[in-house]
């Protein structure tokens, strides 16, 4: 006969097989047991500076292993092993070579496994910020105010702009100091 169960704690049954509804006999048990999953990040962000070969590509190397703390929320415990795709991140199927090219892929799927193979994916989006210099912007004005003084207020976020044009396209934040 086959059984079903929803169990909601581990529980151990017991198997016999007879012929002819025969009860006595030697029983085998049979440990059902429930492992909890991996609490994990689902989602995490790596950043990287462009400061490879081509500063200017908006494409860099990262290791992947530096997300681990991120995702396995600080669980020194779970193993983790990268992916292109989240099915094969849930296959296990393909993994990573630590040490990643973003030119491949802006994402990549982390899979964090714990020792009763039990596991959770996450989705690692790779971030990469320019670093090239680029070159100075200047703003220019004649002392407008009503005092003539060599002072001027400026708005900065003119030159804003200007600064982006020169880098690669990408989601950046200038600030002034």
């Amino acid at each position: 006969t086959f059984v079903t169960s929803d169990l909601s704690q581990s529980k151990t049954y017991y198997d016999l097989a007879s012929d002819q509804n025969c009860t006595n006999g030697l029983r085998t048990s049979v440990e059902a047991s429930i492992y909890e999953t991996p609490q994990i990040e689902e989602s995490v962000l790596l950043k990287n500076c462009d400061e490879d070969d081509n500063p200017q590509d908006g494409y860099t190397y990262f290791n992947l292993e530096e997300a681990n703390e991120l995702i396995n929320r600080g669980n020194t415990s779970l193993v983790n092993t990268y992916y292109l795709s989240l099915q094969e991140a849930q296959l296990a199927q393909n993994p990573l070579d630590p040490i990643f090219n973003s030119q491949v892929a802006s994402t990549v799927y982390g899979r964090a496994e714990n020792d009763d193979g039990c596991f959770e994916t996450a989705r690692v989006d790779l971030e990469v910020s320019s670093t090239i210099p680029v070159n100075p912007v200047v703003l220019e004005s004649c002392d407008l105010d009503e005092v003539n003084d060599g002072r001027y207020t400026f708005d900065l976020s003119l030159a804003t702009q200007l600064i982006l044009e020169q880098l690669p396209p990408q989601e950046l934040r200038v600030q002034y100091y």
